[in-house]
């Protein structure tokens, strides 16, 4: 596991505290494994930003890309420097 799957893991964990790193991964969504509502989701994309120190574009914020941690994890990859 690199260093950016390791800190989205924990990014994720922290609005899912009854979970452990271990239960994510490259398949898990979001909302019917993690049981995240929308504003957990929201919460987890300010957080994406401020950690990684990037900006996700409006084509970026769609629920699909949101929910899948393979997504989640490809959107900081690739908006990071």
């Amino acid at each position: 596991m690199n260093e950016k799957e390791r800190a989205l893991k924990e990014l994720i964990i922290e609005l899912a505290p009854s979970f452990k790193e271990e239960q994510i991964n490259h398949n898990t969504n979001l909302i019917e494994d993690l049981m995240l509502d929308s504003i957990s989701i929201m919460r987890l994309v300010v957080n994406l930003e401020n950690k990684f120190d990037i900006e996700l574009n409006d084509s970026d914020l769609v629920i699909e890309k949101l929910i899948i941690f393979s997504e989640l994890l490809k959107l900081v990859t690739d908006g990071t420097m």
